[in-house]
């Protein structure tokens, strides 16, 4: 690990490294994106969530090994992992972007593997559509729905009117 201070840092840097290598884009997504954008700071942040654009098996399996993170399970039905780093007493959830469909209210959806513009789209409200890009150069926001705009003025903003139907553990 290059940054001991920072656990976010850490993962930060070593994304950028591995994307010089390899065929990926991986954003923070999640709490970690919107609440950046209310607190400033992340330092503390022990709930990390990160989509992954490529070979999410072989970036969960690097990443794991590389930062001695431990893989605590891996979801079925989904490309999901959730890690954990007990020296920093954090967890990472892993996903690929992807796209959903509720075939009935309540029910899991069926998904499939798409790009991060579908993966944001598909998120209950607009604070939670915010993600960074981490990029091999730096940090990129991407905002494409407004949710920044949103915290700003203190709105809260459903991305579709069936956003609770659909999955009514978001309230």
């Amino acid at each position: 690990i290059t940054n001991k201070n920072n656990f976010i840092n850490c993962i930060i840097d070593y994304c950028k490294k591995y994307k010089i290598k390899n065929d990926i884009r991986v954003f923070f997504v999640g709490g970690l994106a919107r609440d950046l954008h209310i607190y400033n700071n992340l330092s503390e942040y022990k709930d990390i969530d990160i989509s992954v654009q490529g070979d999410i098996n072989k970036f969960v399996s690097n990443i794991s090994n590389d930062l001695n993170l431990i893989l605590e399970k891996k979801a079925h039905n989904y490309l999901n992992y959730k890690l954990r780093s007990d020296e920093y007493n954090c967890s990472i959830d892993i996903a690929h972007t992807r796209e959903e469909i509720y075939e009935t209210p309540g029910s899991l959806p069926k998904w499939e593997k798409s790009d991060i513009n579908n993966d944001l789209l598909r998120r209950d409200i607009t604070i939670n559509s915010i993600c960074i890009e981490i990029l091999s150069s730096g940090l990129s926001i991407i905002d494409n729905l407004e949710g920044i705009k949103d915290i700003k003025n203190k709105k809260i903003k459903l991305l579709n009117d069936n956003s609770l139907i659909d999955d009514p553990t978001r309230l």
